[in-house]
């Protein structure tokens, strides 16, 4: 797939474009399917036949698409809850491994987003008890 905007290869319809940074059906400059310029009020690609979507058709043709694109960002309120959630669960990153575990297949982004906030807590507190009882232990034969 191409991006309609400036003509690059994108992985998906649910990825931006990393050239451009537009959803891929967004713009009119070239055809989805071959990459071929197009003109903008152009119906078919004329390079390869192919029917030129927009991303208005593409969100009545999926209702999905237009939604899963915009919730799978890294969530703010998510991410302090698995943060803060450390103290209340016994130091384990509970809520972060819920929530990756619920995400991870529809929002991958927010799932990556939670688990990495529930996780540098639980590195450092784990770092913290271990210099905690090394340093702890060696001041008592001091």
């Amino acid at each position: 797939m191409y991006c309609r905007n400036c003509g690059s290869d994108v992985p998906s319809l649910n990825t931006t474009c990393t050239k451009c940074g537009f959803l891929p059906l967004t713009g009119n400059s070239y055809c989805q399917e071959c990459g071929q310029i197009t003109g903008i009020n152009q119906e078919y690609c004329s390079y390869c036949n192919t029917d030129l979507r927009h991303l208005e058709e593409a969100y009545f043709t999926n209702k999905n698409y237009v939604n899963k694109v915009n919730d799978d960002v890294p969530n703010a309120g998510a991410n302090i809850a698995a943060c803060c959630s450390l103290p209340f669960t016994g130091g384990l990153p509970i809520v972060g491994l819920i929530l990756y575990l619920v995400w991870k297949d529809n929002k991958p982004n927010a799932a990556n987003s939670v688990c990495l906030w529930s996780l540098f807590p639980f590195i450092f507190i784990v770092l913290f008890y271990i210099l905690f009882f090394i340093l702890g232990g060696l001041s008592a034969f001091l």
